[in-house]
């Protein structure tokens, strides 16, 4: 089930207040299994169809690999400046390290 109307406007809005410094955004909902896989397809489809225009590209994702795969890329093409994939992947495995409920 998608949004209601009010969020879909409210998403909408947040996407264009931010567009002039967002141009890029990396979901990650780790794991494979239905839940996992369920919850990536309810992100995507909110974003094919909730957030419009357009102006801010989301992209979900499995694992941190398949974001330093996609990131990078997108980075250089919307902003105009290279964004190095080992680099990448080394801050975001240290923010994840950081973050975990472990600590």
């Amino acid at each position: 089930m998608l949004p209601s109307t009010e969020v879909r406007e409210s998403l909408t809005r947040i996407n264009l207040d931010y567009e002039d410094l967002v141009k890029a955004v990396a979901i990650v909902i780790c794991g494979s299994g239905f839940r996992a896989s369920a919850m990536r397809g309810l992100l995507t489809a909110m974003n094919l169809r909730v957030l419009r225009p357009r102006t801010i590209e989301m992209r979900t994702h499995a694992d941190l690999d398949a974001v330093v795969a996609w990131l990078p890329a997108e980075h250089r093409r919307r902003i105009g400046e290279a964004v190095a994939p080992e680099e990448l992947r080394s801050v975001l495995h240290q923010t994840l390290r950081n973050n975990s409920p472990e600590q």
